[in-house]
Order: structure tokens, then C-alpha cells, then sequence
């Protein structure tokens, strides 16, 4: 009799499962808040990364400020409006990183050059990975700060 209804329930959760597409949240999205909230893909923060170092929707002023030093933490680092800024003999590189809710990220732009990075994961531990695959993909280590 056992065997019987968890063969039936195996079978109705396969016939249940098969009407959702897609992933499956493994709890509910916290409501939104000022940390965390922010759901794009990698694409759009690309994009927003560029828009920064070639202001074409925001005002050239306040891109300006944003990724030009506000308060400098020591000879490597400072930060802009909102966003990281790394000095390094390769120029000074926009940055910040994601960390919300099982998923952790990096971007990092070379606005001079013209050139960056946006790594995603879907991992509450994989800002390492994310490091990683930024300093591949940029061609050497980078020292960004990770508060």
C-alpha cells in the first residue's frame, strides 16, 4: 500500500511540475528595499556601466561626479557617486559588487579603454568565482575592494 501511493505521488508531482517553465524560487523575493532590490541582467548593468563613461540619458555632469573621486580611501581606491573607483597604472576602473539573497556579482569598467567585465552568479558564495572570471577576462589581477 505504501509502495502504491509514493509511486502516485511521485507521478502526480512529475504531471504537476510539467505546467511550470522556468526556475523555481526556492523562497519568496524579500519585499524591495534599498539593498538588494535590484533584479537586471548582465547586459543592462554593461550598459549602465557604459552610459557612466559616455553619458548619452544622464547629464554629462553628474556621470561626471559619479565615477570621479568623492572620497578617497587610500592611493588605490576612492569612491564616486555610487560606485567604486580603483587606481592602477592601467587607469581607473569603475567597480562595484552584488551581494543579495543568493546571488553575488562583480562589474568592473575601464572607461579610458573602454573595456569591462559584469559576472553574475546565482550563488550567496560566489563572489570568488566572480573575481576570478573578472581578472581572466581583464587580463590580470585587479585589487577591488570587497566591503
Amino acid at each position: 500500500m505504501l509502495t502504491v501511493l509514493a509511486g502516485f505521488i511521485g507521478w502526480a508531482l512529475l504531471f504537476a511540475t510539467s505546467f511550470v517553465s522556468g526556475p523555481i524560487p526556492t523562497r519568496p523575493s524579500p519585499p524591495p528595499s534599498a539593498i538588494g532590490s535590484l533584479r537586471t541582467t548582465a547586459g543592462d548593468l554593461a550598459r549602465l556601466l557604459i552610459e557612466f563613461s559616455s553619458p548619452r540619458l544622464i547629464d554629462a555632469d553628474l556621470a561626471l561626479q559619479m565615477h570621479s573621486p568623492q572620497i578617497v580611501i587610500d592611493d588605490h581606491f576612492s569612491w564616486g557617486l555610487g560606485i567604486g573607483i580603483q587606481h592602477s597604472e592601467r587607469g581607473d576602473a569603475l567597480w562595484q559588487n552584488g551581494n543579495t539573497f543568493g546571488f553575488q556579482s562583480v562589474m568592473v569598467f575601464y572607461p579610458e579603454q573602454s573595456w569591462g567585465v559584469v559576472v553574475l552568479t546565482n550563488s550567496h558564495r560566489g563572489r570568488p568565482v566572480a573575481y576570478d572570471v573578472a581578472h581572466r577576462a581583464l587580463g590580470g589581477r585587479a585589487y577591488w575592494k570587497d566591503f
